[in-house]
C-alpha cells in the first residue's frame, strides 16, 4: 500500500511540477508577446508620425508653390489693368474681377497655410488695390505724379513680400 501511496503521490507531484512550469513559462511568453506588441505598436505611431510630417512637408511645398505662382500672376493681371487703363480705355471696357479674385485667393493661401506672411501679403494687396484705384476717373488724385508713386509704393511692397517669402523657402521646399 505505501507503493500505492508513493506512486501516487509521485505522480501528482510530477504532474503538479509539469503543470506549475508550463504554467511559468506560458506567462513567460504571454508577457514576451505582450512587450512585442507594444514595441510593435510604438513603432507603428512613430512610423505614422514620420509619414503625416513627410505628407505635410509635401502639400505645404506644394501650397508654397501655388502661392508664389498666384502672386506672380496677380502681379501679371496688375499690370495689364495698368496699360489698359493709362491708355485711358473707358473704365466700362475693364474687367477687374479677375483682379480681386486672385487677390482674395492669395490672401486665403497665406491665412489658412503661412500665417508668418499674412501681414506682409495683407499689405502688398492694399497696396495694390491702391494702385489700381488710382487709375480710375472717380479717383480724387488722378494725376501721373500719384500713379507714378503708387507703382513705386506697388514695387516696394511685392519687393518685400518676395524677399520674406524667399527668406522661408527653406522651411517649405
Amino acid at each position: 500500500m505505501e507503493a500505492l501511496i508513493a506512486g501516487i503521490v509521485g505522480a501528482v507531484v510530477g504532474g503538479g511540477i509539469s503543470f506549475a512550469t508550463s504554467y511559468f513559462l506560458n506567462l513567460q511568453n504571454y508577457k514576451r508577446d505582450i512587450v512585442k506588441q507594444d514595441s510593435d505598436h510604438n513603432h507603428n505611431l512613430v512610423k505614422q508620425e514620420s509619414e503625416h510630417k513627410y505628407e505635410r512637408q509635401i502639400f505645404l511645398r506644394q501650397k508654397y508653390e501655388e502661392l508664389a505662382f498666384r502672386l506672380i500672376e496677380f502681379t501679371n493681371i496688375l499690370k495689364v489693368l495698368n496699360s489698359k487703363l493709362s491708355q485711358e480705355l473707358g473704365e466700362s471696357n475693364i474687367n477687374t474681377d479677375e483682379f480681386y479674385r486672385k487677390g482674395a485667393k492669395i490672401e486665403i493661401l497665406t491665412i489658412l497655410y503661412f500665417p508668418e506672411l499674412s501681414t506682409d501679403c495683407e499689405s502688398f494687396l492694399a497696396i495694390s488695390r491702391q494702385f489700381l484705384l488710382s487709375h480710375s476717373p472717380s479717383h480724387s488724385s488722378n494725376s501721373i505724379n500719384n500713379r507714378e508713386s503708387m507703382n513705386m509704393r506697388f514695387e516696394e511692397g511685392f519687393d518685400q513680400l518676395y524677399d520674406k517669402i524667399k527668406k522661408h523657402i527653406s522651411d517649405y521646399t
